[in-house]
């Protein structure tokens, strides 16, 4: 029995303080893959909002709050920069952690399109 797919993109800007970083942390179980694509303002001189891949050190890893794993359990393993016509595809998964860095001396918009598939049913359970 094949579950329905639901697919949407969404358009999102954020904001211009730090407060927007998003910390390490794991997608809703229900996303099968997001797709990032970095649309950077030619003018945009500040620094941060990098996306952190990360990788974990341990066999199994806690989590201390809503999808956030413990810091001690994982590594950065890449950090893609925040520059223009960049893309990234993020297969979903319970290891599949990424966090964006802080923008430091933010005068534009942080812009990028987010393209996200879930499915009905959980594509990975934390557990």
């Amino acid at each position: 029995n094949i579950e329905p797919i639901q697919t949407w993109s969404v358009f999102s800007i954020n904001g211009l303080s730090q407060i927007e970083v998003q910390f390490p942390h794991l997608d809703h179980a229900n996303n099968f893959y997001v797709g990032l694509l970095y649309m950077r303002d030619p003018e945009d001189t500040s620094t941060g909002g990098d996306l952190e891949l990360y990788s974990t050190n341990v066999q199994n890893v806690e989590f201390k709050e809503y999808r956030q794993p413990l810091s001690s359990h994982i590594d950065i393993h890449t950090v893609v920069p925040y520059k223009a016509n960049t893309m990234v595809w993020i297969l979903t998964g319970n290891r599949a952690i990424h966090g964006a860095t802080p923008r430091i001396n933010a005068t534009k918009y942080r812009r990028y399109v987010i393209i996200n598939t879930r499915v009905s049913t959980l594509a990975h359970p934390y557990e």
